[in-house]
């Protein structure tokens, strides 16, 4: 009978401190993160300011992160980020695969997609710089909690 009252007593005692491992672990990263879309890390993620300038004409595969500025308010089908040099990334969702929610403005997002620089046309009389627009179209994204 002492014999099978110390085994259960073993057996409850480590299942007490096999708990409190897991629950006394630090956060993971990952879990301060809601997904949308294909599933994606924030792990080497450019910030907007950096990104901004590897965007170019033909598309390049860019993670991108940053604070959002502004959201489709209609259903949330875009985001954008405005840079410290205040030049505005908007992300599209591929193929309108998913949404983020209409209130989301304010909160960090990294986005993992194709990033395109395009020129715009300008009115060559003001003889201004030359302006380009600035867009990412995502196939996942990350939204903090």
């Amino acid at each position: 009978m002492k014999s099978l009252f110390n085994s259960t007593a073993k057996y409850l005692l480590t299942l007490f401190i096999l708990s409190l491992g897991i629950t006394f672990q630090p956060a993971d990263a990952q879990n301060s993160w809601q997904q949308y879309g294909e599933e994606i890390t924030a792990t080497n993620a450019l910030d907007a300011n950096e990104a901004i300038s590897q965007f170019s004409k033909d598309g390049k595969k860019l993670k991108v992160q940053g604070t959002i500025t502004a959201v489709c308010s209609m259903k949330g089908c875009w985001a954008s980020f405005v840079t410290d040099n205040e030049k505005t990334i908007k992300v599209k969702f591929r193929n309108h695969n998913f949404l983020i929610p209409t209130e989301s403005a304010g909160l960090r997002m990294t986005a993992k997609g194709v990033a395109f620089k395009d020129k715009v046309d300008t009115d060559a009389e003001t003889g201004s710089e030359e302006a380009y627009e600035y867009r990412l179209v995502a196939d996942g994204v990350l939204l903090e909690k």
